[in-house]
């Protein structure tokens, strides 16, 4: 769910209040395919049942209202995950598109953060910036995601670089003695000139045909290792020791986060 990061903060509160009801009367009314879940074995359980499990995550922390209650209510209300900020630095944490306030986090951010880890909400980290991100891999208790970043050289906006991951997984290990690494999902940022040229190409050759178009492209790409390497580098771990993913699998899929 995201709301306008440029909303004063009543009104920002409102309508992330507003976007939940939405959530919850939609799965209300679609019972045989949705289901709201609030934990991994709820995820598990419906996913078995054949419905789509929808677990409600926020963008932007500007939607708490400098508010720990506001938080905690939106926890209550079924969210699981927060960003702690979007496009613009909050009152209390540096964006990574907005010039910085407050350094990283101030003692607020941290308060913040802490009680995320208290309640049950994981700490997004997409969209902050390098100090934010710093501060918050410091002040947390529990595992942090990111869940829709890429690496510099294909976004530059959200971004991460390699050697900051790898930073980021020695110091998690050294701390807790396991890490998640950041999941890297094929072609999530972009895809580079080959491919894009190569799906035009078979847009043409088989008009209107989308499932076709996907078939063969997939079929390029297990061609192309070069490019499989660029797409599949990241993949979760949960290990003792960190392990850089490098190695290239045909059938590429994460191991579960849950």
């Amino acid at each position: 769910m995201y709301v306008p990061a440029e909303l004063p903060a009543a009104d920002a509160v409102l309508a992330v209040i507003e976007q939940i009801d939405l959530v919850h009367r939609m799965v209300q009314r679609y019972p045989e395919t949705l289901a709201l879940v609030r934990s991994a074995d709820e995820i598990e359980q419906q996913h078995r049942q054949g419905r789509i499990a929808c677990l409600v995550g926020r963008r932007g922390g500007h939607a708490i209202g400098n508010s720990l209650a506001v938080l905690r209510q939106l926890y209550a209300l079924g969210v699981r995950a927060m960003t702690l900020t979007h496009s613009l630095d909050t009152g209390w944490a540096d964006a990574c598109s907005d010039e910085p306030r407050h350094a990283g986090l101030n003692a607020f951010g941290v308060e913040v953060v802490h009680e995320m880890n208290r309640v049950g909400i994981l700490v997004d980290l997409a969209h902050v910036s390098h100090a934010t991100m710093q501060d918050a891999l410091d002040a947390s208790l529990a595992p942090v995601i990111f869940s829709h970043s890429s690496p510099t050289r294909s976004c530059r906006t959200y971004a991460m670089c390699r050697r900051r991951v790898a930073a980021i997984a020695r110091e998690w290990r050294h701390r807790h003695g396991h890490v998640r690494a950041p999941v890297r999902v094929p072609g999530s940022h972009g895809h580079d000139a080959e491919e894009k040229a190569e799906a035009a190409r078979l847009e043409v050759h088989f008009p209107g045909q989308k499932a076709m178009v996907r078939e063969h492209l997939e079929a390029w790409r297990a061609e192309h290792p070069r490019h499989a390497r660029r797409c599949n580098r990241w993949r979760t771990t949960s290990r003792t020791s960190f392990e850089w993913q490098a190695s290239i699998t045909s059938d590429w899929a994460p191991t579960s986060t849950a």
